[in-house]
């Protein structure tokens, strides 16, 4: 466990109480309500006792903290009259500790807003609670208000058929009410690094009337995505590195050292220059001086938001910069910066591009045990044996809350794209020794409504 390892490793924190913290932060990932209840106060007491006295502070332990605070009936009056009105966005991905301040921030004047989609609920594997919507206008008794026109793609027939077809499927799996076939475009390719070759031929062509995503279920631990990055570098195609989710500890070391960089170089003052932004990417490329992919993507998009920083906040007053910086560096914020690339083509994972939006969009690794993945979804389905793989296309009561999750990643994917998206798969795929193996299509692709029949098989020689 990261955690843990950090605790011990970097904080000096005893095993045990490293080990009841991890544990605790496991709890929230699980949705353990009934554990989170009566161990909340215990969890508050090591972080005041242990972490705080190490000039640390963890995510979960600033909602906590405030959590207690508000047990207080005087400090929760406060801020209840302080925030008449509480405006949450992307409230799908709420987990149940935010949930518990949401509750003590909200007396009976406030007025409050939540918007948020259940089918966009990707961040199921850090707690974001799957009845939330619901448990909400009940316990809240608020009114539900559905908004129907999706203003990304709101001329284009095919794409909002898609949009359609896949949301009904999310209600009832191979709805009735279902009428229309989409009908993408779904093209199958012989093998894992034709399907590649053929994504980088693709992107060439079509890079040149606007931007591209190519979109993967899972990062860099994955040898079918590694495959694709391998022929695109082969192929030569210029296009930007970002394979990572908010939860790689790669991705999240690089927000921890910004932050640090950037309080050493604001301590004892009051405020955000210029000339310390500079000093913030310059300190950071000498620190990192790497070669890496990932770091590099990741320096680029430093020096994209210190470059764009101050113009973005200029009504803002000193202190509402300094926390606004602080803010993106503490979230992981930095992927926020994809949408100022130069770059055409982006290869990235779904989690990363959550939020932006392509001209096109190529979703890769469209197979059994890829998208959905083996733990997300394929596990708990018969799938046949190695030489005649199957897929069932259901799923059962002890996976279905991970089934609607990897169809919410799916559906994020293709809503990327405004104009076109297309979707690639194989008949082998690469497993995690890096052997190819028979595959099938995703189950994902077989939904009534989406067009599986029609898509294109295209020989070993159609790629070249």
């Amino acid at each position: 466990d990261s955690n843990k390892k950090f605790l011990i490793e970097e904080l000096n924190i005893d095993d045990d109480i490293a080990t009841y913290l991890s544990e605790f932060s496991n709890k929230i990932k699980e949705n353990d309500e009934k554990y989170i209840k009566e161990n909340w106060k215990k969890y508050n007491q090591y972080i005041k006792d242990k972490i705080i006295p190490k000039g640390v502070l963890t995510y979960n332990s600033i909602i906590l903290l405030t959590y207690e605070l508000f047990n207080n009936c005087a400090i929760k009056e406060f801020y209840q009259k302080y925030f008449p009105i509480v405006f949450i966005d992307e409230f799908q991905d709420t987990n149940y500790i935010a949930w518990m301040l949401i509750n003590e921030l909200i007396g009976s004047q406030t007025r409050i807003c939540f918007l948020g989609d259940s089918l966009q609920r990707i961040y199921g594997f850090i707690g974001a609670l799957p009845d939330l919507m619901e448990r909400a206008q009940k316990k809240l008794e608020m009114r539900k208000f559905c908004l129907n026109k999706n203003y990304r793609f709101k001329d284009n027939l095919e794409m909002l058929n898609l949009d359609k077809n896949i949301r009904l499927n999310a209600i009832k799996l191979d709805n009735d009410v279902i009428t229309e076939e989409s009908n993408p475009d779904i093209v199958l390719l012989s093998n894992q690094e034709n399907e590649a070759k053929w994504i980088a031929k693709e992107v060439k062509e079509i890079s040149k009337n606007g931007n591209v995503a190519i979109l993967v279920r899972t990062g860099i631990s994955n040898n079918n995505t590694l495959k694709i990055k391998e022929i695109l570098d082969k192929s030569n195609v210029e296009y930007f590195y970002a394979l990572f989710t908010d939860e790689d500890n790669e991705y999240k070391n690089f927000h921890i050292k910004c932050l640090e960089e950037f309080n050493g170089l604001i301590k004892n003052k009051n405020v955000v220059t210029y000339n310390i932004l500079q000093n913030l990417k310059n300190n950071i490329e000498k620190i990192y001086n790497s070669e890496d992919a990932l770091i590099k993507s990741l320096i680029k998009l430093l020096n994209l938001f210190c470059d764009n920083v101050l113009e973005e906040c200029k009504y803002l007053n000193q202190e509402e910069k300094i926390n606004y910086i602080r803010d993106t560096f503490e979230n992981n914020g930095l992927r926020q910066s994809l949408e100022k690339l130069d770059e055409k083509i982006i290869l990235a994972t779904v989690h990363a591009c959550k939020g932006l939006e392509y001209k096109y969009v190529i979703v890769a690794d469209n197979e059994q045990n890829s998208f959905p993945t083996y733990m997300g979804a394929c596990k708990d389905c018969y799938q046949g044996n190695k030489e005649n793989p199957k897929c069932k296309k259901r799923f059962y009561s002890n996976n279905e809350p991970q089934y609607y999750e990897e169809l919410s990643v799916f559906y994020v994917a293709f809503t990327r794209a405004r104009e076109k998206v297309i979707f690639t798969m194989s008949k082998e795929r690469l497993n995690y020794n890096g052997n190819s193996g028979r595959t099938v299509g995703s189950c994902f692709l077989k939904l009534k409504g989406i067009g599986y029949n029609n898509f294109k098989n295209l020989s070993d020689t159609e790629i070249q």
